[in-house]
């Protein structure tokens, strides 16, 4: 059951086996949900709990995050037709109904993102939370990365956090530990002053680690 960017769906628990009505949004607007950021970041927002035996059961379904205040538009796909179909709707190539006319009015005047996992929407929202530009935050996690091969420490994922030091990247190894590596404002600015002004040819949906070499491939070859 639908109702515009609402879903009404029967969820069976994985514990007690009971089903019960779950909602989805498929479109989350902190101007409609000022709430919103704070239950992606504390992971309620992909959440459900049994109203039965109370058991928590992480999930995940696509939709589309718009940050009102920030202009910011973050598609997100867990599987590849929708990953396709929003690309569409976020480049302003496909219309189904009257959701894909209020994401074509704000596609004019957000900064557009799209992504797969859970994880890489959290970051997004929080690099953006503090007017940041992400592809700079991914350059810097391109070449941290590259530093720390040089060094022979491999990370499988680099993601930027914000604590009370400041900037810094929280590094997953491949057994699952981390390390904190900090990441300074200065530097962000000095990467920001290299980079600007080649950025503003980059008007690519996708911003992440892959981006981020070929970007810098073709920049440094330039």
């Amino acid at each position: 059951m639908m109702s515009e960017n609402t879903y009404h769906v029967q969820f069976t628990c994985s514990n007690c086996g009971k089903k019960s009505t779950y909602t989805m949004k498929t479109l989350i607007d902190t101007g409609e949900d000022p709430e919103a950021e704070r239950k992606l970041f504390n992971g309620s927002l992909f959440r459900y709990t049994c109203p039965f035996c109370h058991t928590v059961q992480d999930i995940s379904y696509s939709c589309m995050y718009h940050d009102q205040a920030r202009k910011v538009l973050i598609g997100y796909a867990d599987n590849e037709k929708d990953e396709n179909e929003m690309a569409l709707n976020l480049n302003g190539s496909y219309h189904r109904d009257q959701l894909d006319q209020v994401l074509k009015e704000w596609s004019s005047s957000c900064t557009k993102r799209l992504v797969t996992s859970i994880s890489d929407l959290q970051e997004k929202v929080l690099i953006f939370h503090f007017n940041l530009d992400d592809r700079i935050i991914e350059i810097a996690k391109y070449l941290t990365m590259m530093i720390g091969e040089e060094q022979g420490q491999e990370f499988t994922a680099l993601f930027f956090n914000h604590g009370e030091d400041g900037y810094s990247f929280v590094a997953v190894r491949a057994d699952g530990s981390t390390a904190e590596i900090p990441f300074s404002k200065e530097n962000y600015l000095l990467l920001a002053r290299k980079y600007g002004q080649q950025l503003l040819d980059e008007k690519g949906l996708t911003a992440d680690q892959s981006w981020a070499g070929t970007f810098l491939k073709k920049t440094d070859a330039a």
